[in-house]
């Protein structure tokens, strides 16, 4: 059996949010624009690319059954330049003059909660694909942004009561420190 492609998972959850949208946005044959922002220079290109050339792939095979709804998706890529302040004014211009359905993409966690605090002015929606931090869905969530990877405190929530052995470089074994546990956003072990 075939297992999708992150790609082709992502082009799903954009899938059911246009479905969500109603049978009034499935008359229309415009192409269901996505604004995708994403660091496409610098050192995360090394992710990104692939990233890109895999929606795109997604998207072409997507188009060439009859879209979505019977209407074409169209990507329309930005960089974020792996800085908030550069999503943000991203995510303006492809909100404002490109007039895209939705928002999408990030590989930063800093710039995903600048473009969700955007889209929570601008009420669009926002699929975060690949930022990690928790604050997206909990701290800071809101019914604009929906999230595609698993949160870090998802994982690190189910420690179990007795701390795990761990080895260390040396090749003793410890158990992990309460501050071990906390980078990821939860205390050690949990309550």
């Amino acid at each position: 059996m075939r297992t999708p492609s992150k790609a082709t998972w992502w082009v799903g959850a954009a899938l059911v949010a246009v479905a969500a949208a109603g049978p009034a946005a499935a008359q229309s044959k415009a192409p269901i624009r996505i604004g995708e922002i994403n660091s496409y220079s610098g050192l995360a290109t090394v992710y990104t690319f692939p990233y890109r050339e895999g929606i795109l792939m997604a998207t072409k095979e997507i188009n060439d059954a009859g879209g979505v709804l019977g209407r074409p998706l169209e990507f329309i890529f930005r960089d974020d330049k792996l800085k908030p302040d550069e999503a943000v004014k991203a995510a303006r211009e492809l909100v404002g003059q490109e007039k895209v359905d939705f928002l999408a993409g990030c590989i930063s966690s800093g710039v995903g909660l600048a473009i969700s605090a955007y889209a929570k002015e601008a009420k669009v929606l926002y699929i975060a694909t690949h930022c990690q931090t928790s604050r997206l869905t909990w701290d800071d969530g809101h019914k604009y942004v929906a999230h595609t990877t698993n949160n870090v405190t998802s994982t690190c929530g189910r420690w179990p009561r007795r701390r795990p052995r761990c080895r260390t470089r040396s090749g003793r074994t410890s158990r992990p420190t309460t501050s071990t546990a906390t980078t990821c956003g939860t205390s050690f072990p949990p309550t």
